[in-house]
């Protein structure tokens, strides 16, 4: 992930994106928590870390979040495992939170198959702040009015 030292974050839309989200990042370096900081301090969110895949399955066995941002690389249970378990517990409850893959891999083959595989959305790292914030903003507003979301993440070309 990229950040810049005085880089300024999308300005916040009319439509609140304040809201508990779980972000699921194994790497957590002094660059990711400055950069999750400022999201968090311009955004008004509310973030809870789960460094891998059974930590976010286990803060959502505990907690409903708005969003889930999901790393696919994690150690212990990779972002497609911990998808996977999300969804089938989720159909217990009746509840759907939007999950959006966060990956470095940059295919139009792998953003299928994070779709395919019960996720919301796609971003590929590094993170593009207005990219991340406005597939945010999207997942939001299409969940609170309850339609299904209206992906904004580009398809990446084929090699």
């Amino acid at each position: 992930m990229r950040c810049n030292p005085g880089h300024s974050f999308p300005p916040a839309s009319k439509h609140s994106l304040a809201g508990d989200f779980v972000f699921c990042w194994w790497k957590t370096t002094p660059l990711i928590a400055s950069w999750r900081n400022a999201c968090c301090k311009k955004r008004d969110f509310t973030v809870s870390i789960a460094t891998d895949g059974k930590q976010a399955i286990s803060a959502t066995q505990k907690e409903e979040f708005d969003l889930i941002l999901m790393d696919i690389q994690m150690p212990e249970m990779d972002g497609f495992e911990a998808t996977a378990e999300i969804r089938k517990r989720e159909k217990l409850t009746g509840r759907r939170t939007p999950i959006i893959a966060l990956t470095a891999h940059a295919l139009k083959e792998d953003r299928e198959r994070c779709l395919s595989a019960g996720m919301d959305a796609y971003v590929t790292k590094p993170i593009r702040p207005a990219e991340l914030f406005t597939v945010i903003q999207n997942i939001l507003q299409s969940s609170a009015a309850g339609d299904a979301p209206t992906l904004l993440t580009p398809v990446p070309s084929s090699r």
